[in-house]
């Protein structure tokens, strides 16, 4: 009987998730793209970084005034650019991006001048699950502000439903962004001098998948991408431990992962999925049942991949996004990105030999100490004007 009652209850949830699908109406694409128009703003000189690029494969609706991306899929990549913020005001920025789309001509003219400007250097952020475009283009200015980065930064926006409950949407729309992703990485590494490449959450799959096409089909093209961040990311821990080992790793680039025992979105994608997560350093058998939450089963550690645990400094809600949101992180990311020397990261205590004691090159946790601006070019966590 308990058998039976499983097996009507798992019919009732398929058949629910059909049905909720069918009642999902499909966009009239024709009718929300036909107003959208192309505009530039007037950027002033020396703001750059706080007016993002952005690249999108999100349908617009462009009905109103102000457009907005919607959580559909586009057959084609826009491109265009975010109204600058001052930084006292990037907390509330979530109504005043002011998107517009420009020309693929114009928008690259913009780009290219903005990064001559800057020193040659670009910053590409791909944001994670469960973020709309507005929330993204937020956390964008965020990295900006604090990492001290004055060149331009390009944001790549895919369709998230921005919901919770859509994990399996997210997944299969991060997939389908791979293909627009690579092209748009490609593109700033040709003409570009140097690309720091930041990947969050579910973005981190375009990120690895994008680099990895780029290292085989275009090498000096690659060189470019200097340095690497992985924030909390979704992706299966083998597979990364594996593939980012064997392709990404290269004696002229600093790859960086942050991780957390105490990411609770990333547990329950470890439920999901059946296996641990690279942003997940609790052990095989310690979840999820949180057994054993003391052992730790890092990532390979080896020169040039660096793992940082944000465990002992979680200043955010879920542990997901401390990159961004916990102070000694922050400070952290800004050396990562400004290529500090060694001396220079205050606040790393060496991790050790895991569990099995295998020993980590390079892997640390992060502390309190870390909270200090030395060896951060930019203002920290005190240009959000909190």
């Amino acid at each position: 009987m308990t058998q039976v009652l499983r097996i009507m209850r798992a019919a009732i949830g398929i058949a629910g998730a059909i049905l909720a699908t069918a009642c999902i109406t499909p966009p009239d694409y024709e009718v929300m793209t036909a107003d959208c128009i192309y505009q530039r703003h007037d950027v002033p000189p020396g703001s750059a970084a706080m007016a993002p690029f952005f690249v999108t494969s999100q349908l617009p609706d462009c009905r109103q005034p102000v457009f907005a991306l919607t959580r559909y899929r586009m057959d084609q990549m826009r491109q265009g650019r975010l109204a600058p913020i001052a930084p006292g005001r990037i907390m509330e920025s979530s109504g005043d991006e002011d998107p517009r789309f420009q020309t693929s001509d114009s928008w690259w003219t913009d780009l290219d001048a903005a990064r001559d400007a800057h020193g040659g250097a670009v910053l590409l952020y791909v944001h994670g699950y469960n973020n709309s475009f507005a929330e993204a283009a937020e956390r964008a200015r965020v990295i900006a502000a604090t990492s001290g980065f004055r060149g331009p930064m390009v944001i790549f926006a895919w369709p998230s439903r921005a919901r919770l409950a859509g994990y399996v949407w997210d997944e299969t729309n991060i997939g389908w962004s791979h293909f627009y992703f690579e092209h748009v990485l490609t593109g700033l590494a040709r003409r570009s001098d140097r690309v720091v490449l930041v990947a969050h959450s579910m973005g981190s799959r375009a990120a690895v998948d994008g680099l990895t096409a780029l290292e085989r089909a275009e090498p000096d093209a690659a060189r470019k991408v200097d340095t690497v961040i992985f924030a909390s990311p979704d992706m299966d821990r083998a597979r990364f431990d594996r593939d980012v080992a064997r392709e990404l790793v290269r004696s002229w680039r600093d790859i960086t992962v942050y991780v957390s025992h105490r990411d609770w979105p990333l547990r329950l994608s470890w439920n999901v999925h059946g296996s641990p997560r690279a942003g997940d350093p609790s052990c095989w058998y310690s979840a999820p049942r949180g057994r054993n939450d003391r052992q730790r089963c890092h990532l390979h550690s080896r020169p040039g991949f660096t793992v940082v645990d944000t465990s002992p400094v979680r200043d955010s809600t879920l542990g997901h996004s401390d990159f961004a949101a916990s102070r000694p992180a922050v400070f952290d990311m800004c050396r990562v990105i400004a290529r500090a020397r060694p001396e220079d990261f205050r606040g790393r205590d060496p991790i050790g030999p895991d569990i099995h004691g295998h020993e980590t090159e390079a892997g640390f946790f992060l502390t309190d100490a870390a909270d200090d601006e030395h060896g951060c070019p930019g203002p920290g966590p005190d240009a959000l004007g909190n």
